[in-house]
Order: C-alpha cells, then structure tokens, then sequence
C-alpha cells in the first residue's frame, strides 16, 4: 500500500458460496498504521509461507499480537524487507529475541538457551542414578529451532520479503537465493537448514570432563550416583528379606 496512489480505494474479495465477503484492504490499511503494514511481509516469511518453513503449532495469531505490541519487533521486521541496506546482527539478535517470545520464553532472549529449557521442562530427569532413564518420548516438534537453524531461516525471511516489499519494481531483487538461505541442488533451490555440524565431533567438546587415562582416577563422590556401580539399583535384595 506504500505505493500506491492514495486515492484509490482497493477491496479483496474472499471467500465462496454464502460466505463470500469484501474486505476493505485501503480502511485496514489506515487502521492497522505504515509501519505494522511495511513488518507484514517479514512477518509472513518468518512465521510460515510458500517459501518458507514454520514454527510447529505457533501459527499466526499469537505471533501477530507479540508483534503489534512492541515497536522493536516491528522496526527489526520492516528492517528485514530492507536487508542490504541493515545491520544484520541486530537483526538477527532481535529475531532470537522475538522467536523466544513466541515459544512464551520472556525472560529469555538466547534460543539456544531456550532450547535447552524448554527440553529441561518437557523431559527433565531427577534421577540422578539413570540419568538416561526418560519417562516420554521425545517429541522434537515442541522445541524451538536452535541458532544454526535460525540463522538459515532469518536469513530466507529476508530474501522472500525483500522481494516482496519490492514487488512493484520491474526487478524485484537482486540478491542471490543462494546467499539467503537455499543451495542449488540440479534445477532446483533446496534448503539450507543449517551451517556447521549436525552433531559435536566429540563428547569431550560438550562437557567439562577430562578424559586423560594417565590422571588418577579416584574422584570424590559428591552425591552423585554412578551409572556403572551396582548399588546404585533399588534395593531389591534388601526389600526381599523384609
């Protein structure tokens, strides 16, 4: 609506049968204000489109109401559609920030983090002699994309609304699909989902242990019981001669 002439009055007809309807795209427009209507197109791509992916069950009403009621979040998706011209890391530290909204994290601005968490709440295990010992299936969907996979996504966000936003131009854009978020795999663009590693190349990378066989390998028992020790089983042979 930014380009188009202010004159003109410009209605969507939708629906079918008895249920068709006019919608008064110039009156919503107005109401909704310039700068809620420039974050629309970023706001499509990065909650789910054509284009792009979506967050599992987040769909659009919830995002659309976080958004509406912070000025930051609509400023960094208008920002988006302008994604040549932008501080990319502000960007996209204010879309963690937002993502973590979305998944009701609001003391949380790392999705990482929030990843962790919201994994912690859903599957967290207090038995401190099987740690591995979960009572649910694991249910991937329910977490929030960790920072590698977003990253990829912000930056599709971007290509698709910056074409869209530029739509009215006779080259819409000119940036390459291949640096926002897709690699060409035949005759075709695919996702990109991630950069990096799908997994750490080590046990010893996510922890603080340390692994060398020469250290003694007596260590204080601060509690904690060791999966590999017996008596760290119910006791069962107690309870049988009760």
């Amino acid at each position: 609506m930014n380009f188009i002439q202010t004159d003109l009055q410009i209605s969507m007809h939708v629906g079918a049968g008895n249920n068709q309807k006019f919608i008064n795209v110039t009156k919503l427009s107005q109401t909704l204000g310039l700068d809620l209507c420039s974050a629309l197109p970023a706001f499509h791509a990065i909650t789910g489109c054509d284009f792009n992916s979506a967050f599992y069950r987040k769909g659009k009403k919830k995002p659309f109401q976080i958004l509406r009621k912070s000025p930051t979040y609509i400023q960094a998706l208008c920002d988006i559609s302008n994604i040549p011209n932008s501080n990319v890391d502000e960007l996209f530290a204010t879309l963690k920030e937002y993502v973590c909204r979305l998944y009701a994290f609001t003391g949380v601005n790392d999705i990482n983090v929030a990843r962790v968490m919201t994994f912690t709440k859903s599957y967290g295990n207090n038995d401190n002699c099987n740690p591995l010992n979960l009572n649910k299936r694991i249910d991937s969907s329910l977490f929030p994309p960790c920072k590698a996979e977003l990253q990829q996504h912000f930056f599709r966000t971007a290509y698709i609304a910056h074409l869209w936003s530029h739509a009215h131009r006779s080259i819409p854009t000119d940036l390459l699909p291949t640096e926002y978020g897709w690699e060409e795999s035949g005759e075709k663009y695919c996702f990109k989902w991630f950069m990096g590693d799908q997994l750490p190349p080590s046990i010893t990378s996510i922890t603080n242990l340390d692994m060398n066989p020469h250290e003694d390998n007596e260590t204080e028992n601060d509690g904690v019981c060791d999966i590999s020790i017996d008596n760290c089983d119910d006791d069962s042979d107690a309870n049988e001669d009760d």
